[in-house]
């Protein structure tokens, strides 16, 4: 096992911005699940995946949970990566939380932290399948809103650079639109990746991006599958009860909280997130009572599993016992799935785990 030191210097050339300055706590090597089959995990994966994209064809049921002027954005063309935020519960049951198909992070660093803890076997899986939704012959642009975490997406960009490709990367600000067409710079852009959550999109912008030439890559299509109401039309032992807010079940809703989690469809980085076990009676009344009849759903609370874990962390190496999810990642290219990439692990001592509030992360070896 590498030291700190040694780990942090290997890892460096992947924070092209903050040369780890951000100290992100990771695991110091890749973790096996006991009697966890991983073929049968990424199968149902996979499978959940066709269900969600044939529920989101259905324009009539499209529109029970999303916008008349969203469906009429669509093209069904699904190209993108996405993220399936699954744990395992009390029973080392899998249950599908919910999917990230905006931006997923991280997709190149992920190649970099693997290849590091394999001790320098080198892994190229996600960037592999990333080059394959990219054509070399056009003008690429990587936007991004101004925030404080850019590594992910600038090392995108030098790969891309180191690799020949026309790209550019900027703020969603700098970019014109003329007679149906996109420039940058009066450079005309023909292909966006976007590192934005859809919901930050004014509806001007999305408006002027969808009456453009210009291809979204993870566009509002797969906005739509990560939709958590999305996930009541599919019946799988992985899923949760999940269901809309409504008026019908408030009152049970509020008799029963220790059962239940509520959240915003749209949400992102768990803004808006309310647990039972985190909330007064008296709040969860007023809560359910506030967003019944809105764009909140709720959903069956599951119970999660702890791990003990080794992290590079504050300088050395510490040993936790923190709650944990399985995060894997599947690429789509029209629709159709061309590969598994790694299956991230978040870790955490409070049971929302968000990478960016409070966790660190690490890999189910495969």
């Amino acid at each position: 096992m590498k030291n700190y030191k040694q780990f942090r210097n290997e890892l460096q050339h992947a924070y092209p911005v903050s040369k780890w300055k951000i100290k992100l706590p990771i695991c110091t090597q890749l973790l096996n699940l006991p009697n966890f089959d991983i073929n049968n995990f990424l199968w149902n994966i996979r499978d959940i995946y066709t269900r969600l994209v044939s529920v989101a064809q259905d324009k009539e049921k499209l529109l029970k949970y999303c916008s008349p002027k969203l469906v009429d954005m669509m093209t069904w063309n699904y190209t993108w990566m996405i993220r399936f935020d699954c744990i395992l519960n009390t029973q080392w049951q899998i249950k599908l939380l919910e999917l990230n198909a905006d931006y997923p992070d991280g997709i190149l660093m992920h190649d970099y932290t693997y290849w590091i803890l394999l001790n320098g076997k080198k892994n190229t899986k996600h960037l592999d399948m990333y080059l394959q939704f990219f054509d070399k012959t056009k003008t690429l642009y990587i936007l991004y809103k101004q925030q404080f975490f850019l590594d992910s997406f600038y090392l995108e960009y030098e790969c891309l650079l180191d690799l020949w490709y026309n790209v550019f990367i900027w703020t969603r600000d700098e970019l014109d639109f003329y007679d149906g067409q996109c420039y940058y710079r009066w450079i005309k852009i023909e292909q966006i990746r976007s590192c934005m959550d859809m919901s930050k999109f004014t509806a001007y912008q999305m408006d002027v991006l969808s009456n453009t030439s210009v291809f979204m890559l993870n566009s509002y299509d797969l906005w739509t599958l990560a939709n958590k109401a999305l996930l009541q039309e599919i019946d799988h032992a992985y899923i949760p009860k999940t269901q809309f807010l409504t008026q019908d079940i408030a009152t049970h809703v509020i008799e029963n909280k220790d059962n239940y989690v509520i959240k915003p469809i749209d949400m992102y980085e768990w803004i808006g997130v309310y647990l039972w076990n985190a909330t007064s009676h008296e709040d969860w009344k007023h809560l359910i009572e506030e967003y019944k009849n809105t764009n909140y759903i709720v959903q069956e609370f599951v119970d999660m599993q702890k791990i003990k874990v080794a992290l590079y962390e504050d300088g050395g190496i510490v040993d936790k016992e923190l709650y944990f999810d399985l995060c894997p990642h599947i690429f789509v290219k029209d629709g159709k799935i061309i590969g598994d990439g790694h299956i991230l692990m978040r870790f955490s001592e409070n049971r929302i785990l968000n990478v960016a509030k409070w966790g660190g992360i690490g890999y189910l070896k495969k």
